[in-house]
């Protein structure tokens, strides 16, 4: 599902816009609108689901529209979060627009008033295919699995995963929760098992998770470490330093 978020001071703007985005879009929707920013900040606080796209009137009485952003933005989880700035500013007449800065980010830009049910549809799919992406991301995640171990049987969050190791012909999960021996299995079928996006080889005898490290830094022999959020590590080694970096990153602009 997507969650976009409408603040104007006009009901009849929000219920212009939602009607264009519903009007457009095939996909799951849940449109939240606010006519005050008093309103607005409370139910960002108190929101459960993630908010997708923010679509925000710059001019308001109580706060500007950029105001309320840096709002939005001093929440981690919404520091890459598209906003849609609504507003009456136009192209000047050398054609160039005083609202450059409002497109010079991929997270930003605006839509004209007058509102134009192609406009919304045009800015917001600009950022569809991106929303969707992170969404199918997080389902997998947020993915719980079935594990037999050592101790017993357990459900594993997948977030919670950090790496993986073999030793003496038998696999360690390492996680946030505690450690996991695991008997009659290999890396790859735990890599398998839980995903590659979510456990991935960095080694010949460890994999890990890229959604969990917090640094990469160099070690001895063209080797590196994976530092993770609780400040254990796992070597990555040169073989496979590329693909691991590459998907690192790759979480940390999401």
């Amino acid at each position: 599902m997507i969650t976009v978020m409408i603040i104007t001071e006009s009901i009849k703007n929000n219920e212009m816009i939602a009607a264009s985005i519903i009007g457009g879009f095939e996909n799951s929707l849940c449109i939240i609108a606010a006519t005050d920013v008093s309103e607005c900040e409370q139910i960002i606080r108190s929101q459960k689901q993630d908010i997708d796209i923010f679509i925000i009137q710059i001019r308001m009485k109580e706060k500007g529209g950029r105001k309320l952003a840096e709002y939005i933005r001093g929440f981690k989880k919404y520091e890459n979060t598209p906003i849609l700035f609504i507003t009456s500013i136009s192209q000047n007449m050398v054609g160039y627009s005083e609202l450059a800065t409002y497109q010079g980010y991929k997270k930003e830009n605006y839509i004209s008033t007058p509102i134009r049910r192609i406009d919304v549809q045009g800015k917001i799919g600009l950022y569809l295919d991106r929303i969707i992406a992170d969404a199918s991301e997080k389902q997998k995640h947020e993915r719980v699995i079935f594990l037999e171990h050592a101790g017993g049987e357990t459900f594993i969050e997948v977030k919670t995963v950090l790496f993986a190791e073999v030793q003496d012909k038998m696999v360690t999960l390492h996680t946030k929760s505690g450690d996991y021996l695991i008997k009659r299995t290999s890396l790859d079928t735990l890599c398998d098992s839980i995903g590659s996006d979510c456990l991935m080889r960095c080694h010949k005898s460890f994999a890990l998770n890229p959604g969990a490290v917090r640094e990469i830094v160099p070690a001895e022999r063209r080797n590196w470490l994976a530092v993770f959020q609780n400040g254990s590590e796992c070597p990555i080694s040169q073989t496979y330093y590329s693909k691991t970096r590459t998907a690192f990153l790759d979480k940390m602009t999401r």
